[in-house]
């Protein structure tokens, strides 16, 4: 049974994943749970919102039923389901009712610094072997804004269709061959299976939205997961984490810098991140989506076997990682379809 266990509950997951973000639709759809179109919308049809719920509920569940073939010290310690519980509920909320940004931030503050604290943070600056070094008081702080940072980033990047359950799948993926045999593995699959199942109805023309539940909640969980991993250490789990989410972290950090250098208000929705910027150009959701999919893989396969088979050059992947993040920039800067 335990050959089968991952395969059999990731498939359960992904089927449970499917049936319950389809219920959504109309749930949410019935009680206004709405995305309505406006002048910085990528989509033109009122869209429900509030999807993710479905990948979260999937995920908890199948974490929870391994509890039942794994000790309870197999998965990640109660910081990391507390924090989680803590970021999707607010999120729930904000989906529902909007809450203020004040609100939505000492909540999330709240979860980055129970898991800082409940696992000692970084302890080094998060970089291969002998480029890292030590943190001393600055780890809780450092890792505090790395649970923050990835967790807004994740939900500012979530603005066309298929685009954050893509990177999700992709981040997965690359957790996955980081350590095969670690607890890690088996709930990257699971997550994976998660994501997949809520992507059916997701991929453009998306029938539903992931809302904040779902963006929110993917980004707490691979910022902090790398917190838990075995036989990986920190800075190289953190360093592999933001190899796995290079473009959305890059473009996030790009535009964000772009935009406090133009006296822009950051929290303010906009339109100006590339993705955006390649759709109003006229590239469908789709083609966007899957360019970035790619792209990611190319990423992961280059960091993945560097790490098994050469790890004394790992920073070539973050090399490769600019690189490719440059090209896209420039293939959006001087494209003139549209």
């Amino acid at each position: 049974m335990a050959d089968f266990l991952i395969p059999i509950l990731a498939f359960t997951t992904f089927l449970f994943a499917a049936l319950t973000t389809r219920l959504l639709i109309g749930f949410l759809r019935k009680r206004g749970v709405i995305d309505i179109p406006n002048e910085r919308s990528s989509h033109v049809v009122p869209t429900p919102r509030g999807g993710g719920l479905a990948i979260i509920l999937a995920f908890l569940l199948a974490s929870l039923a391994m509890l039942y073939f794994k000790p309870a010290e197999y998965l990640p310690g109660i910081s990391f389901w507390s924090g989680l519980v803590l970021v999707a509920i607010t999120s729930l909320l904000d989906d529902r009712f909007n809450l203020p940004v004040y609100i939505r931030f000492a909540l999330h503050l709240a979860a980055a610094v129970f898991v800082s604290l409940a696992t000692g943070g970084f302890q080094k600056f998060p970089l291969p072997e002998p480029y890292s070094f030590d943190l001393g008081v600055f780890n809780h702080p450092l890792t505090i804004f790395w649970i923050l940072a990835v967790l807004n980033i994740y939900n500012f990047l979530d603005g066309i269709d298929g685009y954050a359950a893509v990177q999700g799948l992709v981040a997965c993926i690359g957790i996955a061959f980081l350590n095969p045999l670690g607890m890690e593995y088996d709930l990257s699959i699971l997550l994976a299976a998660s994501i997949a199942g809520f992507l059916i109805y997701n991929w453009h023309p998306a029938k539903i939205f992931m809302g904040d539940i779902g963006s929110a909640s993917l980004g707490f969980i691979f910022a902090s997961l790398p917190l838990y991993f075995t036989n990986v250490s920190v800075n190289i789990g953190v360093f592999s984490m933001g190899i796995f989410l290079w473009f959305f972290l890059a473009d996030g950090a790009f535009t964000i810098i772009r935009r406090i250098l133009k006296g822009e208000k950051i929290w303010v929705a906009h339109r100006t991140h590339i993705y955006q910027r390649l759709v109003i150009k006229g590239y469908s959701h789709a083609t966007v989506a899957f360019a970035i999919m790619l792209t990611g893989l190319i990423v992961v396969l280059v960091h993945i076997v560097l790490y098994q088979f050469y790890p004394a050059y790992l920073l070539v992947s973050f090399a490769v990682a600019g690189l490719l993040f440059i090209g896209l920039f420039l293939f959006e800067y001087l494209n003139k379809k549209g």
